[in-house]
């Protein structure tokens, strides 16, 4: 089984398989290490692409979005 690709954010995964949608990228795992420096593991829905996403100066589990995402993603309409 290949390596899981890193990325510092969720919309530097969305930039690299082109989606703009945020629900095509649920979370589906954690990936950690002996001392559970725990990232989440992400999906591209649409293409079954996965990825970690981990950011060096942020704590284990951190949110997959980073500020920079909020401008990417785009808006989708509520489901009320």
């Amino acid at each position: 089984m290949p390596a899981h690709e890193t990325f510092p954010c969720a919309c530097a995964f969305a930039k690299a398989v082109d989606d703009s949608n945020p629900e095509h990228f649920p979370r589906v795992g954690i990936a950690d290490n002996v001392l559970y420096r725990g990232h989440w593991i992400i999906r591209h829905s649409q293409s079954g692409r996965e990825a970690i996403i981990a950011r060096s100066n942020e704590p284990p589990l951190h949110a997959e979005v980073a500020a920079c995402c909020l401008n990417y993603f785009q808006r989708i309409p509520s489901h009320a």
